[in-house]
């Protein structure tokens, strides 16, 4: 058995004889037989014993049936056994007094494969269905048959059962080999191989073979890429890389993401992951033409991100974060967290290295500036004096004082803190954090997400894998070896026995993915980089580092670990350390203790650590000063008013302007524009842009101030409002032609028979109604307003129009470089359609009579349905013009609930896809209590107010050289924080550009019309009699 684990190829040609004692690596379940996993990565075939059938990538399904003298054998379920192993499955059988063994794998000349061993008599039958042939061959010695299904042709060699495991064994590809007294470490090692193997179709890896199907740069630099390398899969983790930055290549920094989805990449987090990536391939292959390649593609995101610190503090408010289910969702608030702020300042750390390397010292001092900086931020800003560990977040100066267990182990792991301070940390987590099958997400649990949430109080192998890291880092190798222990030990779950779970619940059971791909490579690097300590010390493998960081209770081990050009061969006998180097590049092994430790095929020197910033002693942190707004400018004021776009009467003693002269702004004598509430037209009468406009008043120093500028509320959907996307602050109007509406209401529901809660809206909403009769020849216009299902609309059963007819409306303003799909596009997007008197449907419509309206919505993950709040309508155009609300998205056409745009979070928009946003302007609904003005800004001494506050507008949206300023708080009690009860948010905020000093004051609308709102225009230097 233990020959058996390396196979033919690896025993004969590549491991010398001292390594062929491998232990059993094989898992074994008696009485049960879980499905297993087999494939060669294009393809994945789940197999039980007697059946299989395919996931992915190919048209298989089997199963086998068995008989003897005609009559059919029906096995006994109970007696079933099972062994897994690297790169195949082996199931036990009895029927009767008769065994069946079968096994499972892939071959490479042969494709998928299988092996059936029975007595001579018993007759083997595959019914396949709906399936590719496979090719079948019988042997036989003696008194046992083998039968081969092979999707290609049998190899010669294999005569037997055995021999067809010896193959499978031989291809599982077990280049990184540890034999160790950790049994269950050594399978993982092999087992995670094999996963890496599944994850791999050619192109690239994927995180986890069904939910992840694609490459998160955290997944890619933290596992896949070091755990290829690091494993002799090179071609796949460079490949990887290389699909990642193509990415990065089709798309511009200010998209803020390099694909549809922003938590994939392109984030400061991403970017701080990606640098990382370059930098380690780097390391490994010496290559410097390819730095300079891949370093070319990321520099413009890198300084894109350098730009998000606005206010020159060392700390970032990224638009997502790793914890992509749970954190993620209070980005929008204003919240930074020591996550990004760590992989912010990851990607400066990594990214002067880069420079420095590329010869570029002047961008590379700059940069490690920046990064000692940031380092100065985090250890101010989130360290917890007292208890002695990392706060996980900051919301508006208030510190929340939960314990983030991958948060801090990022930060350990990249070195942005000093040796006392990781230990500290470390020992806190361990007390803390800490259960029986690993270290908490986070503690105590989060209350805007509930404990379901798969980043609530949970255990993620991979993230514990980051704290075992930081624990061999500094020096705690038991606890280390601990956690990276438990992670390894979940290869023995029953769902897909073999291979790294993606998340445990406080009781151990798996509640995520069961084959995650990006642990599997993250365990291999731990066990390379941490547990055997070898590590480059030069790119390119010239010089290594060998240091071993073991239990004490390993006394002998072996392990192989593949370089760029061979392999090493590290042993341990009686603790005596030999290190047999089989890799003509690399010239000198640096070890701990040369006098002890054996070094054969190289030369060998004493290793000397370099004082690292993250080894220093108490630093002596400084608090990082933030930089102030340029003061507002001096100067008259006008209020916008026009009597054609206001119904309210002008402020007496106001200078007015119009439409017109606010669309012609360019030699205005005015330093502020007063606007009441947050209403715009788009255009003049005269087609002049009155955004184009507005920009050019403030880059001449000019201050618009939107006075009651309302917010939306944030949904609880995505791609619906959870990050923001109708958190913009603008409201919009086009002079169009007007209409004559008949409301359409009282919509009968008839449930979707698929609907499994009778909350859920998918199904068909009818209403009827009743067109005159010079209505006839018009054009017919339905709208529905905001849906956030998919629809189809049937006038008298006749198709009338469906989502997609939108897409002649749709306008993107601030689109992609590349067209990736928008799965959330529709949502709740105002529907409104034309019904042309050619259309089929409009042959329906009787005039003067009653008419019925169907409406079909599906998809609707909201469940909002057909609300009648939606004001739908049906009506024609009229001969005159009226100013109408427009969403940005749809800037021709009037609606009666128009879109608000803030973001485009999923699709091929960039992430601030809003005028708004893109000036800095963002803010949301919320239920907030009192006003308190902040001191040392210009409203400063005015008195506390108690009212209620339904706006915040926060920083989300500000990169440089916007610049953003808090004039006064709100408080909330939604209990995001720990230990306090309350929060607060900015309501009224001055969002300055530091090159012109001209921007934006947005103030609540719980100050217009009282005495304080007309103290606060005061104290702006508006002063009209108001």
């Amino acid at each position: 058995m233990k020959n058996l684990l390396l196979g033919l190829f690896f025993l004969n040609v590549l491991f010398p004889a001292h390594l062929r004692a491998q232990d059993d690596l094989f898992l074994k379940y008696q009485g049960r037989s879980p499905t297993a996993l087999v494939g060669d990565g294009k393809f994945i075939i789940r197999t039980t014993p007697d059946r299989f059938v395919a996931a992915k990538g190919i048209k298989l399904d089997g199963m086998f049936r068995f008989f003897s003298n005609g009559y059919e054998l029906l096995p006994a379920s109970t007696l079933w056994n099972s062994t897994f192993f690297p790169g195949g499955v082996a199931y036990d059988i009895r029927v009767g007094r008769d065994s069946i063994s079968v096994i499972y794998g892939v071959l490479p000349a042969s494709g998928f494969s299988i092996c059936v061993k029975t007595s001579a008599w018993i007759e083997v039958r595959l019914m396949l269905n709906n399936s590719i042939g496979l090719q079948r061959k019988e042997k036989r010695d003696k008194s046992i048959k083998y039968v081969f299904f092979n999707q290609g042709e049998l190899p010669p060699a294999i005569l037997s059962y055995s021999d067809f495991q010896k193959q499978l064994l031989t291809a599982s590809g077990q280049k990184l080999v540890l034999k160790s007294p950790d049994k269950t470490l050594n399978q993982a090692v092999a087992f995670s191989q094999s996963l890496l193997d599944l994850g791999y179709n050619g192109d690239l890896m994927f995180c986890e073979l069904f939910r992840w199907q694609d490459i998160w740069a955290r997944d890619l630099g933290s596992g896949l890429l070091p755990g290829g390398m690091a494993s002799g899969r090179v071609k796949a983790a460079r490949q990887s890389l290389e699909y990642d930055l193509k990415r990065y290549a089709l798309m511009s920094p200010e998209d803020c993401k390099n694909s549809n989805d922003p938590s994939q990449g392109g984030t400061a987090e991403g970017i701080g992951w990606t640098a990382r990536s370059v930098w380690n391939y780097y390391q490994y292959s010496g290559d410097i033409r390819q730095l300079r390649e891949d370093a070319e593609i990321i520099r413009p995101w890198v300084a894109h991100w350098i730009r998000r610190d606005y206010d020159d503090d060392g700390l970032i408010v990224d638009v997502t974060e790793f914890m992509d289910h749970m954190i993620m969702m209070l980005t929008t608030n204003g919240v930074s967290t020591l996550a990004a702020n760590s992989m912010y300042a990851s990607l400066l750390n990594y990214y002067s290295k880069i420079e420095k390397e590329l010869g570029n010292k002047g961008e590379a001092q700059k940069l490690f500036g920046l990064y000692n900086r940031t380092v100065n931020a985090i250890n101010t800003v989130f360290w917890n004096n007292e208890r002695k560990y990392f706060n996980n977040m900051v919301l508006w100066d208030m510190v929340c004082q939960r314990s983030s267990q991958a948060s801090q182990a990022m930060l350990l792991k990249i070195g942005a803190t000093d040796a006392v301070r990781s230990a500290e940390t470390l020992d806190y987590l361990r007390k803390n954090n800490w259960c029986d099958y690993g270290s908490l997400t986070i503690v105590p649990r989060m209350n805007h997400v509930g404990l379901e949430n798969d980043q609530n109080v949970k255990v993620w192998p991979w993230w514990n894998l980051w704290e075992a890291e930081a624990c061999f880092k500094y020096g705690e190798k038991d606890n280390g070896y601990k956690l990276l222990n438990l992670a390894a030990s979940t290869i023995c779950d029953e769902k897909y026995p073999g291979f790294i779970e993606e998340t445990l619940d406080t009781n151990g059971v798996s509640t995520g993915g069961n084959v995650f791909v990006t642990a599997a490579g993250n365990l291999l690097d731990v066990v390379v980089k941490d547990v055997m300590g070898v590590e480059p010390l030069i790119p390119g493998w010239s010089e290594i580092k060998i240091i071993p960081s073991i239990p004490d209770s390993w006394d002998n081990f072996e392990c192989r670990v593949p370089t760029p050009h061979g392999y090493l061969l590290i042993k341990s006998k009686n603790r005596r350390l030999s290190v047999n180097v089989n890799d003509p590049n690399i010239r000198f092994v640096h070890v701990s203790d040369p006098e002890n430790t054996f070094v054969t095929g190289t030369g060998k020197k004493l290793y000397k650590a370099t004082l690292a910033l993250s080894n220093r002693k108490e630093p002596g942190y400084k608090l990082v000063k933030k930089t102030g707004l340029p003061p507002l400018q001096e100067g008259k004021a006008a209020l916008f008013y026009d009597p054609s776009f206001h119904s309210d009467k002008p402020y007496p003693g106001a200078e007015l302007l119009n439409i017109d002269a606010l669309a012609d702004l360019g030699n205005t004598q005015y330093k502020k524009i007063l606007v009441r509430g947050n209403r715009l037209p788009l255009y003049s009468s005269s087609g002049k842009s009155v955004k184009r406009s507005l920009e050019a008043f403030v880059k001449h120093g000019g201050t618009v101030i939107f006075f009651g500028a309302t917010t939306n509320a944030k949904s609880d959907e995505d791609g619906a409002g959870i990050l923001g996307e109708q958190c913009g602050i603008i409201d919009w109007y086009q002079y169009l032609p007007a209409r004559t509406k008949i409301d359409l209401g009282k919509w009968v529901f008839s449930p979707d028979t698929a609907n499994t809660s009778l909350l859920q809206k998918n199904g068909n909403y009818t209403t009827v109604f009743t067109l005159p009769q010079s209505f006839r020849g018009k054009n017919i216009l339905i709208e529905l307003g905001p849906l956030s299902g998919l629809d189809s609309v049937f006038i008298n059963g006749s198709f009338a129009a469906s989502f997609r007819d939108m897409e002649a409306c749709i306008k993107q303003e601030y689109p992609t470089r590349t067209n990736y799909p928008d799965a959330h596009r529709y949502k709740m997007l105002s529907r409104f359609y034309v019904v042309k008197p050619e259309a089929e449907a409009y042959r329906a419509i009787r005039f003067s009579g009653q008419n019925t309206l169907a409406v079909r919505i599906f998809n609707d993950g909201m469940d909002r349905g057909m609300p009648d709040s939606n004001g739908a309508s049906i009506g024609v155009t009229e001969t005159g013009k009226s100013w109408q609300p427009i969403d940005e998205a749809l800037p021709d056409v009037g609606l009666s609930s128009p879109k608000r745009k803030g973001v485009n979070y999923w699709g091929n928009e960039q992430f601030f896809n809003s005028w708004s946003t893109k000036n800095g302007m963002f803010g949301f609904e919320i239920d907030g209590d009192g006003i308190e003005f902040c001191d040392n800004t210009i409203l400063r001494g005015l008195p506390k107010e108690h009212m209620p506050v339904r706006t915040a507008y926060t920083d989300f949206a500000i990169f440089k050289p916007w610049t953003f300023e808090t004039l006064a708080y709100t408080t909330t009690r939604q209990h995001l924080l720990y230990p306090q009860v309350t929060e607060r948010y900015p309501c009224i905020v001055r969002i300055a550009n530091a090159d012109t000093k001209g921007g934006y004051v947005l103030i609540t609308p719980a100050v217009a019309g009282s005495v304080t709102g007309k103290n606060i225009l005061k104290k702006l230097g508006v002063n009209f009699n108001n």
